[in-house]
């Protein structure tokens, strides 16, 4: 009986097996008389589903998020790019190579790009993508996601002034802010849809391996959403979008006072400058645990991290001149978050965004989900200082959690 399939979209293998654990007890064959089989048949059916419905109304939030990507999106693979573009960096980069759980790895390498006259090398990171642990992500975000059903329809027609009466020639442009998730450390994740039965003609490309829909702000036929905060990159769900409907994933390195606003409007205000702000609040918070070092704080929560120099570190150094960030697990599996201090084809980034706040700060959104009581330390390379030739020193501390 997979019919639950069919009304709610994909479930969780987990969800699946409870519910089959609970049918397998409600359907072992009973003693019973000839003439109540019928009666008992009919009453189970109802009672089976009744047992669906019940369990589904737990796990609808997770469930219906992870239909619709929010999980995959921001933690998994599901806005990676496997098959690279047409147009590369000069030389051609690496591909991409997919493991056969579904995981992505992408090594580093240098390219070269024009600055004007100027011709100059830079290495772009390498990084690592799995799918998303559902199970994991249902236990520790799931009870702090929060539903916003928030939907902006931009007007058929323009408003007063100069744009009154103005026919929107786009069509039925809509915006639906669909859910949200901020924890202790103040990274956040945002997911939304954009939608217009006549088309959208959204441009998209490729960038750091992920497929993005633009950089703080998404420009789609005839309107826009930007996003107010600290973020980089707006993923999207390439699973799910379609050529008239697109979701779209934000992940947002930090989320404070005018740092926490999304504006709705349509792009060259030919709809009568529609133009609408909406700010991101989060009445429950995912926790995090947090331990100090020598020179670093650490708070980190299941999705992101923020890293605060401690009073050892002068007021001339800066955290987000940070050289690498490893995060050991009890079970001695390690997450390269970062690695950057050599600057070499060994760089790694596994954040989707990742910002300093004023030098003293450094927010940062992770690739994958992980389970902050499983942490045993974090080791970080951070610049402590500069020698006689004004270099950098550099000075790494493990934390103990």
């Amino acid at each position: 009986m997979n019919d639950w399939k069919n009304i709610y979209g994909p479930v969780p293998e987990s969800f699946e097996a409870r519910v089959q654990n609970t049918l397998a007890g409600l359907q072992e064959p009973r003693k019973t008389s000839r003439s109540h089989r019928r009666t008992r048949k009919a009453g189970r059916t109802l009672l089976i589903a009744a047992v669906v419905a019940s369990l589904l109304s737990v796990t609808a939030l997770a469930t219906g998020l992870d239909r619709l990507g929010f999980f995959d999106t921001l933690f998994g693979t599901g806005a990676v790019v496997t098959e690279r573009a047409e147009v590369t960096p000069t030389p051609a980069p690496p591909e991409p190579k997919t493991a056969s759980d579904g995981t992505v790895t992408q090594q580093a390498y240098e390219y070269t790009w024009k600055d004007g006259w100027n011709i100059i090398t830079s290495v772009m990171p390498g990084y690592e993508r799995a799918p998303v642990d559902e199970e994991l992500a249902e236990r520790l975000l799931g009870p702090y996601i929060q539903e916003l059903n928030k939907t902006y329809s931009l007007p058929n027609t323009g408003g007063t002034g100069e744009y009154a009466n103005r026919e929107n020639t786009f069509g039925d442009i809509t915006v639906t802010l669909l859910s949200y998730v901020q924890d202790e450390a103040n990274t956040g994740y945002l997911y939304f849809s954009v939608e217009n039965p006549d088309g959208l003609l959204l441009n998209t490309w490729e960038k750091r391996g992920y497929t993005v829909a633009g950089e703080s702000t998404a420009n789609f036929l005839g309107g826009s959403v930007n996003v107010g905060a600290c973020c980089r990159d707006l993923l999207v769900d390439t699973a799910n979008s379609t050529d008239t409907k697109v979701y779209i994933g934000v992940p947002i390195a930090y989320v404070g006072e005018h740092w926490d606003t999304l504006t709705v409007g349509d792009t060259y205000q030919e709809v009568g400058g529609f133009k609408e702000e909406y700010t991101l609040k989060a009445d429950r918070l995912v926790p995090a645990r947090t331990a100090e070092g020598q020179y670093v704080t650490v708070t980190i929560s299941p999705m992101g991290a923020s890293l605060k120099k401690t009073a050892a570190l002068t007021s001339g150094v800066f955290i987000d001149a940070m050289g690498s960030f490893t995060i050991t697990m009890t079970d001695g599996s390690e997450y390269l978050v970062l690695r950057d201090d050599d600057y070499s084809a060994d760089a790694v980034d596994n954040t989707t965004y990742i910002v300093g706040m004023g030098g003293d700060t450094e927010n940062m959104c992770f690739n994958r989900i992980i389970d902050p009581d499983q942490i045993a330390s974090v080791t970080v390379t951070v610049m402590t200082g500069r020698d006689e030739n004004n270099e950098p020193i550099w000075d790494t501390e493990t934390i103990e959690f």
